[in-house]
C-alpha cells in the first residue's frame, strides 16, 4: 500500500553570470542571497549601507547596534527599532541581561517577521557602524539605486557589492517560513546530517558535503575485564547532498552516503565493511493550498530530541501549518538499506504541534504494521511539551501509552520522561540539567497481556542539554531503549565561550521489574532476573562548533554494575572521538 502511495504521489510532483574579483555591481544580487550591511538607519527608518558584502548563507541572522530600550520583564527589548524577544534559553556572553540597557551588543538569532526577532546570542560590541546580516527578501533597481529588503528593514545599497570569489558560487537560500502564512514548512535535520551547501553549480543547484571520522573504544562491556572482547571502530564516511531549487515553492534533495568501518575485536579479529545507501532522495512542494505543503520519497524524520523517530523512511508526507501550528499526516515505509522488520513495516504517522521553538505542546499517533507471519501492530499514542515552561529553564515531558498486539498477546503499557535544563542567573554560564524516564515492566510474563513499554523502534534518544553538541541521553555507554526501566538522571554543564561545551551526565538505573535481558543497549551482560539495580553510568561530553566547517565531539563514559550484577563484576568504558568537516 505505502509503495503504491509513494510512487502516484512522485507521478503527481513533477540548471549565471560570472564575476571574479572583489567587487561586482549591486545589480548582480539575487532574492535569495545572503548579505552582511553596514550603515546606519535614517530617519524615515530606512537602513543607508556604506558597505555590503556577499557572504554563504547562515543558520542564524545577525543584529548589530545599541540598545534603545528594555522591558520592565526582562523579555523584550529594542535594537534598531526591532523588538528581540529575549528567552530563558538565550545565552550571554560578558554581559548580564539586567545591563542590557543602552548597551552597543551583536544578537545572533532567528528573525521571526516584521514584529519579533528571536535572540539565541547577545554579546557585547565595540564602536563602530550598525549592521544587519540576513537573506535578501525582495530587491528592486531603479534610477541607479539597488534597494533591497532584509528581513524588516529596506536597506539602500552602495553601487558595489563587495565579495570573496565569483558571484555564481554563493547560494541563495529558499523563503524563509515567516514570509508565509504557515508557520513551518520545511524539512530540518539534525547535526550529523548538516551540509553548508558551498559548490555553486548554477542558479538553482548546488552541492555541498561532509566528511566525518569517528572513533569508538569500548573496554569491558561484557563486564569481566579476565575475558578479551574489547572493541576498536574506526568509521569514516562521506557524504554528497543535491539540492535544485527552482523556485520558492519547490525543491527537491538527493543525498548519498558512503561509510567504511574498521574494526578491530579481541574476540573476531579484524574486519572490514562498507557501505553505501541513499539517504535522501525527496521532492518538497509548498503551498499546493495556502499553508498545505506536500514532501515525497526518501526523507528524514527527526522530532527534537529524537525520542520518537530519527530515520530516513520512504514516504508521502502532509504538512498543515498555519499561525504557531503544524500538523504533519505521513505513510512510510523502507524500500531498501533497512532492517527486515522496516522493510516490512509499514508506518501510519500523525503529528500535531502548537506554539513556537521557545515552548510548544504537541499530541502524536505512531501506528507501526509488521505483516509477517507473527503480526506486530505496536501504536503509541503521546503528549510532549518543550521548552520555556519554567523560569530559566528548558523544559521537556513526554508521555506516551502503548496498545496494540503482537502476535497474540495484547499490548498495554505507557512511558514518561520528564526533565529540565536549569539556568541559574547567579552560576551562569554554569547549567544544571536532571530527569527521570519510565518505560513499565511487565509484572507477569505467562499471561495473555505485555505491559512492557517498548519505543516505536525508530527512535535514537539523542539530544542536547545546555552545550553545543548533542549526545546520548540515556547514557553514551549503556544506551538502551526505554523499556522496563527506570533512569534517574543527573548533569551539570557550562559553555566556554559560545561555540563549545562541557557536560558531565550521571545516570541510576533500575528496571521496573526483575527480568534476565535488557533491550537493545551496548551492554554484553544480562541482569539476573532478580534484583532490580542495574548500576550507575558516567559521562564526560566535550563539544566544539568554534569553525563553521568544522565539529569536534569527545566522549568518556563508565558503567559501574548493580546488584542485578554478579559481586564480581568489573566496571565498563568507552572512550568515543570525532571530527567532522562540512562543505
Amino acid at each position: 500500500m505505502i509503495r503504491h502511495l509513494l510512487f502516484s504521489a512522485a507521478l503527481l510532483m513533477l540548471v549565471a553570470t560570472e564575476a571574479r574579483g572583489q567587487t561586482s555591481p549591486a545589480t548582480q544580487l539575487r532574492t535569495g542571497h545572503w548579505l552582511a550591511v553596514r550603515g546606519r538607519l535614517d530617519a524615515t527608518g530606512t537602513f543607508v549601507a556604506s558597505k555590503a558584502e556577499l557572504i554563504d548563507p547562515r543558520d542564524n541572522e545577525v543584529l548589530i547596534g545599541t540598545v534603545t530600550s528594555v522591558a520592565a520583564s526582562g523579555d523584550d527589548a529594542s535594537l534598531l527599532g526591532m523588538r528581540l524577544s529575549i528567552g530563558e534559553r538565550t545565552l550571554f556572553e560578558q554581559l548580564h541581561r539586567t545591563r542590557l540597557e543602552g548597551a552597543r551588543v551583536e544578537v545572533e538569532g532567528h528573525y521571526r517577521g516584521p514584529t519579533k526577532f528571536s535572540a539565541r546570542e547577545i554579546a557585547p560590541r565595540g564602536a563602530g557602524r550598525d549592521r544587519l546580516i540576513g537573506r535578501v527578501d525582495a530587491l528592486e533597481t531603479a534610477e541607479g539605486t539597488t534597494r533591497v529588503r532584509l528581513m524588516r528593514w529596506d536597506v539602500v545599497l552602495p553601487a558595489e557589492l563587495l565579495h570573496d570569489r565569483e558571484v555564481a558560487s554563493f547560494a541563495r537560500t529558499a523563503e524563509p517560513p515567516w514570509l508565509n502564512v504557515r508557520a513551518e514548512s520545511r524539512d530540518v535535520g539534525d547535526d550529523d546530517d548538516e551540509v553548508l551547501e558551498t559548490i555553486r553549480i548554477s542558479d538553482t543547484v548546488s552541492i555541498g558535503g561532509q566528511l566525518e571520522w569517528k572513533r569508538v573504544d569500548e573496554r569491558e562491556l561484557d563486564l569481566d575485564e579476565n575475558d578479551d572482547e574489547d572493541r576498536v571502530d574506526d568509521a569514516f564516511s562521506a557524504q554528497a547532498r543535491i539540492a535544485w531549487r527552482p523556485s520558492g515553492r519547490f525543491h527537491a534533495i538527493g543525498r548519498v552516503r558512503h561509510r567504511v568501518l574498521f574494526r578491530d575485536d579481541d574476540e573476531d579479529g579484524d574486519s572490514r565493511d562498507d557501505k553505501t545507501r541513499l539517504s535522501e532522495a525527496y521532492a518538497y512542494l509548498s503551498d499546493l493550498t495556502p499553508g498545505f505543503d506536500l514532501q515525497v520519497g526518501r526523507q528524514d524524520f527527526d522530532d527534537d530530541r529524537e525520542w520518537l523517530y530519527d530515520q530516513n523512511l520512504d514516504a508521502v508526507r502532509a504538512i498543515f501549518a498555519g499561525s504557531n501550528m503544524r500538523f504533519e499526516l505521513s505513510a512510510s515505509t523502507t524500500l531498501s538499506d533497512g532492517s527486515p522488520r522496516d522493510e516490512a513495516t509499514d508506518n501510519f504517522m500523525a503529528y500535531f504541534s502548537h506554539g513556537d521553538e521557545d515552548r510548544s505542546l504537541a499530541a502524536y499517533v505512531v501506528d507501526r504494521r509488521d505483516d509477517r507471519d507473527d503480526r506486530d501492530y505496536p501504536i503509541h499514542f503521546g503528549l510532549r511539551a518543550l521548552g520555556e515552561w519554567l523560569p530559566h529553564s528548558d523544559v521537556w515531558l513526554e508521555y506516551s501509552v502503548l496498545r496494540g498486539y503482537t502476535g497474540d498477546i495484547d499490548l498495554d503499557s505507557y512511558g514518561v520522561d520528564a526533565g529540565a535544563v536549569w539556568r541559574p542567573e547567579a552560576i551562569d554560564p554554569v547549567y544544571l540539567s536532571f530527569g527521570y524516564a519510565r518505560g513499565t515492566g511487565d509484572d507477569d510474563p505467562n499471561d495473555d497481556d505485555d505491559g512492557a513499554f517498548r519505543q516505536t523502534g525508530l527512535q535514537d534518544n539523542n539530544g542536547k542539554f545546555g552545550g553545543v553538541t548533542s549526545f546520548r541521553y540515556y547514557g553514551e555507554l549503556v544506551d538502551p531503549e526505554l523499556s522496563n526501566l527506570e533512569i534517574l538522571t543527573f548533569g551539570i554543564g557550562t559553555r566556554i565561550g559560545r561555540r563549545r561545551s562541557l557536560d558531565l551526565v550521571a545516570h541510576r538505573y533500575r528496571q521496573d521489574e526483575p527480568a534476565p535481558f535488557l533491550l537493545d543497549t551496548d551492554l554484553e551482560r544480562n541482569p539476573d532476573g532478580v534484583h532490580r539495580d542495574l548500576g550507575w553510568g558516567f559521562d564526560l561530553i566535550y563539544g566544539d562548533r568554534s569553525f563553521e566547517s568544522w565539529d569536534f565531539e569527545v566522549v568518556l563514559g563508565a558503567f559501574d554494575p548493580g546488584d542485578a550484577f554478579p559481586d564480581d563484576a568489573d566496571m565498563a568504558y568507552v572512550g568515543k572521538f570525532q571530527v567532522r568537516f562540512k562543505f
